[in-house]
């Protein structure tokens, strides 16, 4: 009999070495642990619960329940700490269990809801606010247009424009200088 705890670490296991983003590693082990505490908190589950065990589907829907009341919520929000679970969270939750349950090879499956609305832009809209953010800056991070030269951003300068003098410093000392003798910058060797 393997147990939650060791099914739980090989899955996570399993999701490394197939390449999953660390990200969706770190939830599907946050989601997995988190329900396996609220299974192993319910009085009478044995601190040795199987793997097969913790799949039930009643304690599943316990667990749901519990996220979504905020019961579960291990860091504040904006809406305080004891506030409901967000339909995103939620989803991914059953995703996980989902995931989980077939990576055990259990027959259980939940249902997975739909994105809610207001999670994705329609193509309308994200053109519209990509036309927004390129035309609409702030006077000061628009880029200066020279009808010669192209585009420049606000404080930098072309090398064109510097002064000569300044270039001229930045140019290697000739061959027929002598290598020991101080350079521009006091040091043997001249500027490098």
């Amino acid at each position: 009999m393997r147990t939650a705890q060791r099914a739980i670490a090989d899955f996570l296991t399993e999701l490394h070495e197939r390449g999953y983003a660390f990200g969706t590693r770190r939830l599907r082990g946050n989601y997995s642990t988190e329900y396996l505490e609220h299974a192993l908190n319910t009085e009478g589950t044995p601190h040795d619960l199987a793997a097969a065990d913790l799949m039930d589907l009643e304690r599943a829907d316990a667990w749901l329940e519990a996220a979504a009341a905020g019961d579960l919520r291990q860091r504040n929000t904006l809406h305080g700490p004891n506030a409901e679970s967000s339909d995103a969270a939620q989803r991914s939750r059953i995703i996980t269990y989902n995931v989980f349950a077939a990576y055990l090879g259990t027959p259980w499956r939940l249902e997975v809801p739909p994105n809610a609305g207001g999670e994705h832009l329609d193509p309308e809209e994200a053109a519209e606010i990509a036309r927004k953010l390129s035309v609409q800056r702030h006077g000061r991070l628009r880029a200066h247009v020279d009808p010669h030269r192209g585009a420049r951003l606000p404080g930098r300068r072309d090398r064109a424009h510097r002064p000569r003098a300044r270039r001229a410093r930045r140019q290697q000392p000739s061959a027929q200088a002598d290598p020991g003798a101080p350079g521009p910058g006091g040091r043997a060797g001249g500027a490098r």
